[in-house]
């Protein structure tokens, strides 16, 4: 009876809970991310607070390009295989993303809005647009390969429930399909007959044989979903 409710716990088993996302894991994800951004860039400024407000600036925008890319974007236009379309989309968000980034530098930080770049920069240059538009798109990437990491995870996952609850449908049916007083009934006639030597038993047991055969096989052929 134990090993009978294991099986049925294991077969009912949801795991594709395992890989659900709430708003706590985006909120440690971005914390961590803003954190680490933080220290990486007061390090190459020698100032904490300069890389805290650049960050405060910067990451808003990171988050709205990341969402709107994985929410909107991606199901709306590469899911339907419209990449030219994505594409164009992808590149005009990243273009709006710098103007609103470069102003709002402009006005919070100073007007060098460029404080990690290679030289000061005073005016909005193709080196800057470039190094601003690749790192949003690196930003945006890999929320994106995070994303459609888990929603395979949970594809998969959902892929072998549906295995076990075929198989959990299959062995309710054999169950259903077969009576444990018959097969007792049956193996203590086989007894019988071999205490007795009669020539019925070799007969009596190809017929159990033969129904066992039917119902391991004939039945999970019937009970399968077609293709």
């Amino acid at each position: 009876m134990s090993i009978n409710t294991d099986v049925d716990s294991f077969l009912n088993k949801n795991s594709s809970k395992s890989f659900e996302i709430n708003y706590k894991h985006h909120i440690i994800f971005w914390v961590i991310y803003f954190i680490f951004n933080s220290l990486r860039y007061s390090n190459i400024h020698q100032d904490f607070m300069l890389s805290l407000r650049m960050n405060l600036i910067g990451f808003p925008i990171h988050m709205a390009i990341a969402y709107f890319n994985v929410y909107y974007l991606m199901p709306k236009f590469v899911f339907k295989k419209k990449y030219i379309s994505y594409t164009f989309l992808v590149i005009a968000t990243l273009f709006l993303m710098l103007l609103v980034k470069y102003s709002l530098t402009y006005y919070f930080i100073g007007p060098n809005v460029w404080p990690e770049g290679p030289e000061e920069l005073k005016g909005l240059t193709l080196n800057y647009a470039t190094t601003m538009m690749v790192g949003e798109l690196y930003v945006s990437s890999f929320v994106a390969a995070i994303k459609l990491t888990i929603d395979w995870l949970k594809e998969h996952s959902k892929l072998h429930e549906l295995e076990k609850r075929q198989l959990s449908t299959e062995l309710r049916f054999l169950r259903s399909q077969v009576s444990p007083h018959f097969f007792f009934n049956t193996l203590n006639n086989i007894y019988s007959l071999t205490l007795e030597k009669s020539d019925k038993a070799p007969e009596v047991i190809l017929k159990l044989s033969e129904l066992m055969r039917y119902l391991l096989y004939a039945t999970k052929k019937q009970t399968r979903p077609k293709k």
